[in-house]
């Protein structure tokens, strides 16, 4: 992997970024109008990305690198289960705040970050390894995520729903897959659609992060040195460990590249979603969105190094 190739990725997306932090400022984007435009990413042109990455025959999909691809998700997402508890202790996080920074070590951006920065760097085709991360993300997000804030949580207890674990970014991967799996033919103005669709997810995603950004004091960001330090955990250790233990083993180098840049994105917006509704969430959350998503753009070029 160029890691040349993935700053200059970093810095199309980031410009993207900045043009939603100036919207905001400038009011053309709203705070009535940013939760709409956030639903129609998560729920209609994130799913159609996923969708669209069915139709791309530029990347190889066969059936022996899916179950290679499931084993890394399986490995991922059970180290970042493992290792939450592990790094609130080891940077003395205050018991209430445990649960934040554990949803925030599990929970990464893949939809508004992952999802176009794999699509850029390898291609739309290679969207289809990163549904099966959003899958084990929703599930777990759903199930283990809710558990842990309604465990903590001051006010309100866990509340399992398969309704929300039945959300259109959950279908669309399931689709995704089954339509894979069967090699059910798709009609070419079907994949126009999907694609054009899909192709609106990259931009709007960016532009969403942007104008998060632009609604907390970004000054607040740097005074927060456990924030540093988690990120530092996050965002390069961790990923720098993992692919020198994986490299070791016969995965596909372009799955252990998805890997690799899906184990360094950002923390997701979800988790301060989460953390608010089950009252623990705090600035902290915020802090750490807004913080690692900056870094993301010197930090995952720098672990390409040593892909």
């Amino acid at each position: 992997m160029n890691s040349l190739i993935v700053f200059q990725q970093m810095l199309v997306l980031f410009a993207m970024i900045l043009a939603g932090y100036f919207c905001y400022k400038k009011d053309i984007i709203t705070d009535e109008l940013q939760p709409k435009l956030s639903y129609m990413v998560v729920n209609v042109f994130n799913p159609f990305l996923v969708i669209s990455s069915i139709t791309d025959k530029s990347v190889d999909k066969s059936m022996e690198l899916i179950l290679e691809n499931i084993c890394l998700v399986i490995i991922l997402f059970a180290v970042w289960m493992i290792t939450g508890p592990i790094i609130v202790r080891l940077l003395r996080i205050p018991g209430e705040k445990r649960p934040l920074y554990s949803l925030m070590n599990i929970f990464s951006n893949l939809g508004f970050m992952g999802l176009p920065l794999i699509s850029a760097i390898y291609g739309k085709g290679a969207v289809i390894y990163v549904s099966f991360y959003m899958l084990m993300y929703n599930l777990l997000l759903y199930t283990y995520g809710i558990y842990v804030a309604g465990k903590h949580s001051p006010s309100k207890k866990a509340d399992f729903s398969w309704k929300k674990i039945m959300n259109p970014g959950f279908i669309s991967c399931l689709v995704a897959i089954i339509i894979f799996a069967l090699q059910i033919p798709v009609p070419q103005a079907a994949a126009t659609l999907v694609s054009y669709m899909g192709n609106t997810a990259v931009p709007l995603s960016m532009i969403l992060i942007g104008v998060f950004m632009a609604k907390i004091n970004l000054k607040e960001i740097f005074t927060n040195i456990k924030i540093y330090l988690f990120s530092l955990i996050k965002l390069v250790i961790l990923p720098i460990l993992l692919i020198q233990i994986l490299k070791l083993l016969p995965f596909d180098s372009t799955l252990l590249g998805i890997f690799l840049l899906l184990s360094g994105t950002p923390v997701g917006s979800i988790v301060i979603l989460v953390a608010d509704e089950y009252g623990i969430g705090g600035k902290e959350g915020v802090q750490g969105i807004v913080l690692t998503t900056l870094l993301s753009l010197f930090t995952l070029p720098f672990i390409a190094l040593f892909y």
